[in-house]
């Protein structure tokens, strides 16, 4: 994963708290890291770390927490990008995917039994407002004595 997609934090170090004109070579010795690793944080294909916030603000004077409420700002929001295009859908178990056409002859199975107090009790849970109780018995209490709902 390359470029600010990563984090954001890189450039906003390298314009805010690295002085205007140092060498990412020389800011690398002046903070004791390799070059390739403070080269990949400004280039945001790094994240930041505790330790090389602590390195900055000892060498630079930034501000350490800062940066790494910026980082986690910037993790927040990534994830927040991955979570919206994930495509995952809800688990729907198979006897709600029955089409209604299929109700008639569904319901002479045994399945039905069990399973269409279930049905009610989400359909009714899914589309009533300021329910005070909701009890369709299924799955194994479906047998009880009694209503078989209200």
């Amino acid at each position: 994963m390359g470029g600010a997609a990563f984090s954001d934090i890189g450039p906003y170090i390298r314009r805010n708290v690295l002085p205007p004109g140092m060498t990412v070579t020389e800011a690398a010795k002046r903070l004791e890291v390799g070059r390739p690793a403070l080269s990949n944080l400004l280039n945001g294909n790094a994240s930041l770390s505790e330790e090389m916030a602590s390195r900055l603000e000892r060498a630079f004077g930034a501000d350490a927490k800062d940066l790494l409420q910026r980082q986690a700002t910037s993790n927040w929001q990534r994830r927040r990008q991955a979570d919206r295009a994930a495509a995952v859908g809800r688990f729907v178990p198979p006897f709600l995917t029955i089409k209604a056409r299929q109700i008639e002859a569904w319901a002479d199975t045994i399945n039905a039994r069990h399973l269409l107090p279930v049905l009610l009790r989400t359909l009714i849970h899914s589309t009533g407002e300021d329910l005070c109780r909701v009890d369709f018995p299924g799955h194994d209490d479906a047998q009880r004595p009694g209503w078989d709902g209200r």
